[in-house]
């Protein structure tokens, strides 16, 4: 998968396993939607990753939020 470059759309990205495949994808060039309920983990996954993120509050399990 070519991943610099490329954008992404991470889900659960504030934590866990979603936050360190945003990691990921940003420290190989790449850019990430993270989208998530917690705004506030979000927001400093964004700052963290300065110009490669940009988090959308997104709960996946309503169909008008994602």
């Amino acid at each position: 998968m070519k991943i610099d470059g490329s954008v992404f759309v991470v889900t659960g990205a504030s934590s866990g396993l979603g936050a360190a495949t945003a990691r990921m994808v940003a420290e190989n060039g790449g850019r990430v939607l993270l989208a998530d309920v917690n705004a506030e983990a979000g927001g400093r996954l964004e700052a963290e990753l300065a110009g490669a993120a940009l988090f959308a509050r997104t709960d996946v399990t309503d169909e008008a939020s994602a």
